[in-house]
């Protein structure tokens, strides 16, 4: 067989610090001053989350006390729950969340501030609704059915005879039941609207409290913590203090849990995804009702997933948001879920998955954000129609990990499932597409869940069961609709229970004071495509690795993910892992992993020293002495290398700035950029220091520049007022000759007008500026020269538009005082006459002058009013007599 080397840098190191999904990083946190919150979106007055400090005594006492003057109600733990799981819970951190319940009257943020201001509380948070991530129809988009609709479900099977369809456009899910229908050791919590337990198509399918069922009422007969917890619990209250318990059925909840589980081959209604086979005598899997939405309800959302966890449910199935970030609670039970789902309180397996899987859809806001989709321990969903392409209102990015059908009602195409009160319907949205994933990971769990089975083979198998050809029809959201749509059938077909063979020849080459190569020969994975793993992890450590548990990593420990494509078995892989420190003895281990994440045993471990470093290299590439002017960019080049290959950076002393660096291709540039320089240094010449690090030494080198100080632009032409006769007359105006810059820089024109803006439009191109007459009247107009600096210099003239068929113009009329008398051009010896109505002259004027922007006037403020005939006559300069006469109102 030919051995082929493959070459990889590995420049990416994740420190392990604790057990996580591969490649994961956790980090502590750091102390901050604390803040009240701004509520955000719809919550629940008279109701806050509290966090408290692990050393605080007696909280329960301490909380009253600080929130004596808030009317306060109740304080009580957050999470609860059997007594048997209260260690998990504290090492989850769970025991330091509290509930406390005042006055509604009482301003939120000011309860906040009053609780935040004991020493023993960490955080404020307040109550949300849920934000449900369906799209409301209107009237007449809800349709109703009365037989079997499995036909009707194009979701499941589409053959693109449904309006406006393309064929294959679904989840595949006929195929898939071939493999597998469900199990009822799988428990799905709905944790959304209450689900109708009671729904013929449902009630099979239920998760039932047993003990609960057949206990007292109103009595904790399994002593979890909750009464009367049958078929789950409503987590939603309506006093503030506790919460609801008796699960109210809800439109929103009740659909999802029919397209997870609804019973299968009953000859009624609808079919579930994973609802089993009723005829063949094979329940489905179990549908666990977690409530935390009802009408407009605040509810306490981080208990369902706790509940969920404790009671043995494996998946999450979550149709809804929040407003804004997800809180530290909401996470804090997120995360408990996914830890301790399936595990007992001595943490052994015992449900069908260690682990538990939080399937949330994505968001109906078209937008790139959405919580708690966004979190990277939550399997987030996008939605597409029944034709391939993006639902219209489906949040997306490349945060989102699947997609799957959610209907679009623009093209009558609606996910069909149950209804309360036996009822069936249609709805769309990311909600109706995140429970087809819920429901094939349900199918998965079912076919293949059992000892050593965990979230994250579900979680890959789920991912390596998509299409990616949803793309074809969705260019535009490119890796933003995650790796395809869900096919359940693929999925099915993806698990591969066998880990790949582990690695036996690996071996350290050669070293840097940076980096150590590494080369092992590529093994074999009977079960996965191309018999090859998917993925290599390499730990690296700085002491020994032997007793290395990559579940429970060491902290410190290093570890660089390889995923492998178009190698073969047999094959040779050589990497260079970097990010390592100088004269050092690391030691490391590698395994391999397919593509459902099985893991082979960990190779040997083996040990290299690093070499030591060499410094950067630095060499300036023509001068190192630059004067700009301020609107000037210029660069200083130097070239840079580094002997062992590591990244480079660069840093200036004294920092300044004007200055800015780039590497690439060893060219370090160094860009001085006048307009940044402060004003008050332009002039000086500074001496700079420029070093070049790789992280464990630094060269430096000397530079200098120096940045003129800026002229403002200067006036050297003149603008005249301007007359414009007749309206659509313009004139253009060079102001590149009425202004110019010191500096040789181009500069900016803008023009401001005066208060009459209706009477011309202007517009600035290629410098030029063009002025059109609009409207009859005076305009003030100023044009502004800017520098690239903002320094400028203006000038300003006037306007006049006038109706060229009339020889003058005699305003205002009526009149007060002044009476104005203009001309198209300068007059002298001009008269004026004034006669009364009844004929007599009232006022005469001789010898006027007038021109269009210094008009003769006339007093008329001693006449009385009433309406006079007034007559001006006035000879232009080519000699021709003009007489305008006009009735004017005297005021």
């Amino acid at each position: 067989m030919n051995r082929v080397q493959y070459w990889f840098v590995l420049f990416l190191l994740l420190v392990c610090t604790g057990c996580s999904r591969d490649g994961e990083q956790h980090f502590r946190e750091t102390e901050t001053e604390k803040q009240v919150p701004r509520p955000v979106g719809e919550v629940e007055e008279g109701l806050i989350v509290v966090k408290v400090s692990r050393s605080g005594q007696d909280r329960v006492f301490s909380l009253q006390s600080t929130c004596a003057d808030l009317g306060v109600k109740s304080v009580r733990r957050l999470f609860t729950g059997p007594e048997r799981f209260e260690a998990r819970k504290r090492e989850a951190g769970l025991d330091l969340w509290y509930v406390v319940s005042f006055d509604p009257q009482v301003q939120l943020t000011r309860a906040a501030g009053d609780v935040l201001s004991s020493d023993i509380v960490e955080s404020v948070e307040y109550v949300p609704t849920a934000i449900l991530d369906d799209v409301p129809a209107s009237d007449g988009d809800v349709y109703r059915f009365d037989d079997p609709m499995l036909p009707d479900q194009w979701h499941y099977c589409n053959d693109g005879s449904t309006i406006m369809s393309e064929a294959g456009s679904d989840i595949n899910l006929l195929e898939a039941w071939k493999t597998s229908v469900g199990s009822p050791e799988v428990i799905v919590a709905i944790v959304d609207g209450g689900v109708d337990y009671a729904h013929e198509d449902l009630a099979e399918n239920m998760w039932v409290n047993e003990s609960e069922a057949y206990g007292a009422e109103g009595v904790d007969d399994d002593g979890n913590g909750y009464v009367d917890d049958i078929y789950g619990y409503n987590f939603t209250t309506s006093d503030g203090e506790t919460s609801n318990g008796a699960i109210v059925p809800q439109e929103h909840g009740t659909h999802v849990a029919g397209t997870v589980a609804a019973v299968n081959n009953n000859g009624v209604g609808v079919a579930g995804v994973a609802g089993g086979d009723k005829a063949a005598g094979q329940p489905g899997a179990r549908l666990m009702s977690c409530q935390t939405s009802q009408d407009e309800l605040g509810a306490f959302i981080q208990e369902a997933f706790v509940y969920a966890a404790d009671n043995g449910a494996v998946i999450a199935q979550c149709s809804w948001g929040v407003g804004g970030e997800m809180s530290a609670s909401l996470k804090a039970a997120i995360d408990y879920f996914i830890v301790y789902a399936g595990i007992d309180e001595n943490g052994n397996q015992t449900g069908p998955m260690a682990g538990g899987l939080a399937v949330f859809a994505a968001g109906n806001s078209s937008s790139t954000y959405g919580y708690p989709a966004m979190y990277d321990k939550v399997l987030s969903v996008a939605a597409i129609g029944a034709d391939y392409q993006a639902a219209y209102y489906t949040n997306y990015g490349e945060w989102v990990d699947v997609c799957a059908p959610g209907g679009d009602a623009y093209k009558g195409q609606y996910v069909i499932s149950t209804f309360p009160g036996g009822d069936y319907g249609g709805l769309q949205g990311t909600s109706m597409a995140c429970p087809h994933v819920s429901g094939i990971a349900a199918l998965v769990v079912s076919a293949y869940g059992g000892p050593g089975f965990t979230k994250d083979n579900c979680w890959y198998t789920l991912l390596a069961g998509t299409k990616s050809e949803v793309y074809d029809y969705n260019p535009a959201y490119k890796g933003r609709l995650g790796l395809g749509m869900i096919d359940a059938a693929l999925c099915l077909s993806s698990y591969n229970p066998e880990p790949p063979e582990p690695v036996t020849d690996f071996e350290a080459l050669s070293a840097t004071a940076g980096s150590v190569v590494l080369q092992w020969t590529a093994t074999y994975d009977s079960d996965s495509p191309g018999n090859t793993p998917a993925q290599y992890n390499i730990y690296c450590h700085t002491s020994s690795l032997v007793d290395f548990d990559p579940d429970n990593p060491t902290e410190g420990v290093m570890v660089a993910q390889l995923p492998v494509e178009g190698i073969n078995a047999g094959d040779t892989i050589r990497v260079e892992f970097r990010g390592l420190q100088p004269l050092t003895q690391y030691w490391f281990r590698i395994e391999a992993l397919d593509n459902v994440h099985n893991r082979s045993s960990l190779s040997e471990e083996i040990s290299y020293m690093t070499t030591d470093n060499t410094p950067p290299s630095i060499v300036p590439v023509g001068e190192t002495d630059l004067t700009v002017k301020t609107y000037e960019t210029g660069t200083i080049l130097f070239s840079v290398t580094d002997a062992e290959g590591d990244g480079l950076t660069a840093s200036f002393s004294p920092d300044s700035p004007a200055l800015t660096a780039r590497i690439e291709d060893d060219v370090l540039t160094v860009y001085v950029n006048g307009l940044m320089e402060p004003a008050s240094s332009r002039g000086e010449r500074h001496e700079i220091l420029l070093a070049v690090s790789d992280g464990k030494s630094e060269t430096k080198v000397s530079l200098s520049y120096t940045v003129l100080p800026n002229n403002a632009p200067l006036t050297v032409g003149a603008v005249g007022d301007i007359l414009l006769n007749g309206l659509g007359t313009s004139v253009v105006l060079d102001l590149d000759t009425i202004f110019t810059d010191p500096d040789g820089e181009p500069l900016r024109y803008e023009v401001r007008a005066g208060e009459d803006e209706g009477t011309v439009q202007t517009g600035i191109s290629g410098g030029k500026l063009t002025v059109l007459a609009a409207g009859y009247g005076m305009e003030q107009l100023t044009i502004v020269a800017a520098d690239a600096a903002g320094d400028t210099s203006a000038l300003s003239f006037g306007v006049l538009v006038r109706d060229a068929s009339r020889p003058a113009d005699i305003y205002p009329n009526p009149v007060l005082d002044t009476l104005w008398l203009r001309t198209p051009e300068p007059v002298f010896g001009a008269l004026l006459r004034v006669k009364s109505s009844n004929g007599s002259e009232v006022l005469t004027r001789y010898g006027l002058e007038s021109s269009p922007f210094e008009p003769a006037f006339a007093d008329l403020s001693g006449l009385p009013g009433g309406i006079y005939s007034v007559e001006f006559s006035f000879t232009d300069r080519s000699g021709k007599r003009s007489t305008v006469t006009a009735d004017v109102a005297k005021l």
